[in-house]
């Protein structure tokens, strides 16, 4: 069982999916994600018919709705799961709502699998991942220092496996239609920028909940004196999102920026794959976009801590420098790519390490 609770979890999971093909049974459990976009994914994707979709997510985006989400959903995947009975639980990332599934997961005693454990972020995600990670029997893991963290964890070497993100396996797979999606999209929605933009994606910093609107305001009246054009993308829904959104929807018509919302994870990694520059706080910014070389911008300290190549120029929240590194970004162009996340050939490692590996229906450490 795929536990699946926003776009970005399916995006990682759908390569894995697609390598397991006929070789076992498996479900999706979606919950919990305000995604209007996912279920009309599954259609395309035909997988509705593997889907278990569950209704998790309480409205508010502050930080009693998360909250609240993350124990609603613990409630009605337990049921799902008691009805299913699956042999392993397969969790991704670091956000609050793969929670619900491990704890679930490690209460009924399921095989729980973490994919992109061991990473450090800075924030309050490091404490999601690591828990997770506790809770977790096994561990596929991006990169050797990934691993090395779990080991100082404690967690068993034996049961941690560097496979790199399923991500750039989509990237990888996708990179020749990438173009033609991209100019699709644009037409259609009567977006002119080609051939130059930068993107910007900023999400709410849950640990600084008081100063997101402040945060953004800086980033948007300073970035605005870029003249090129400016695809800007929605935030995530974690608590502060609504201050986010609400600043968007009040700003000033400003023709060089456009806010492009509910996209799907080919189009969204198209639109970077050409880009001149992302500037933001998301981790695509360290992760995806170093795979495709592509300059960025991190701001503040969402992604301070997270292990990063050398297309990233860090700035801090009050954007300070901004415009002086993002000229400098722009004139320098594309960086070597780098595997520092994956060599787009994970999904396959992991789609052969779930037919594998031992299922472990407990968790329990000993004393040397």
């Amino acid at each position: 069982m795929f536990a699946i609770g926003s776009r970005a979890h399916y995006a990682r999971i759908k390569p894995i999916i697609n390598e397991l093909g006929d070789r076992c049974d498996y479900s999706l459990l979606i919950f919990d994600t305000a995604s209007i976009l996912l279920p009309t994914i599954l259609e395309q994707d035909m997988l509705m018919e593997k889907s278990i979709i569950l209704n998790t997510h309480e409205q508010g985006q502050n930080l009693k709705t998360m909250s609240i989400s993350v124990g609603k959903a613990i409630c009605e995947i337990s049921k799902v799961v008691d009805n299913v009975k699956p042999d392993l639980m397969v969790v991704v990332a670091d956000r609050y709502e793969i929670m619900a599934p491990s704890i679930v997961a490690r209460y009924m005693n399921i095989c729980l699998v973490h994919i992109q454990g061991g990473e450090i972020t800075g924030t309050v995600d490091d404490c999601i991942r690591h828990t997770v990670s506790k809770l977790s029997n096994y561990h596929f893991v991006s990169n050797d220092v990934a691993k090395a963290t779990l080991e100082l964890m404690g967690e068993n070497s034996n049961n941690i496996y560097i496979t790199g993100c399923p991500t750039m396996d989509l990237i990888r797979k996708n990179k020749a239609d990438m173009r033609k999606k991209l100019l699709d999209f644009w037409k259609n929605n009567k977006v002119d920028c080609v051939p130059k933009y930068i993107v910007v994606n900023y999400h709410p910093v849950t640990t600084d909940y008081e100063k997101n609107y402040e945060n953004i305001k800086t980033l948007y009246y300073k970035i605005r004196k870029y003249t090129g054009k400016i695809i800007w993308l929605e935030p995530n829904y974690d608590a502060g999102s609504n201050k986010l959104y609400d600043f968007i929807n009040h700003v000033e018509n400003n023709n060089n920026i456009v806010f492009i919302k509910n996209v799907d994870s080919i189009l969204y990694l198209s639109m970077l794959m050409h880009c001149d520059c992302i500037v933001g706080n998301s981790s695509v910014g360290i992760r995806e976009s170093s795979y495709m070389g592509i300059p960025s911008i991190s701001i503040g300290t969402r992604q301070e801590s997270r292990e990063c190549a050398e297309n990233v120029i860090r700035i801090s929240d009050d954007c300070s420098g901004l415009m002086e590194a993002l000229n400098y970004q722009i004139a320098h162009g594309k960086y070597p790519a780098s595997t520092l996340y994956g060599d787009g050939y994970a999904s396959n490692k992991i789609a052969d390490l779930l037919l594998s590996i031992k299922i472990e229906k407990d968790k329990f450490f000993k004393r040397k």
